[in-house]
């Protein structure tokens, strides 16, 4: 889930897109509760068509539908997780934000980076 700002929604979506794929099924919210209230969905690539074109107003949330693993998957993950390391970053939030990424386990990925630093 991601709070977006009206002012960015375009390029968010647009950098969503490029990042995760056209395909990835996404569900824009907006003014949730509220009585203006409004929900989209359908794939990152209708959504950066649907919400270029509109003027959007008010509070949004947008939900982002997990990535499905492939079987190379894991070594790419890795390889993220390693690269937020070298910039810095604790093994345990590499491990969670190359998930959230890549759609792979964050517990598989933690494991991975342990095991490569204990051969290290």
């Amino acid at each position: 889930m991601v709070f977006a700002s009206p002012h960015r929604l375009t390029s968010d979506l647009e950098d969503l897109a490029k990042a995760l794929g056209g395909d990835r099924e996404i569900v824009v919210n907006r003014e949730l509760t509220k009585m203006h209230e409004e929900v989209w969905s359908g794939p990152l690539s209708k959504a950066v068509e649907h919400w270029g074109e509109a003027s959007v107003r008010g509070e949004l949330t947008l939900v982002i539908a997990p990535g499905t693993p492939d079987a190379g998957g894991l070594d790419e993950a890795v390889a993220h997780a390693k690269a937020l390391m070298d910039a810095g970053g604790a093994v345990s939030s590499a491990a969670r934000e190359a998930a959230k990424l890549t759609g792979q386990s964050r517990r598989a990925i933690y494991e991975a980076l342990i095991d490569s630093q204990e051969r290290s």
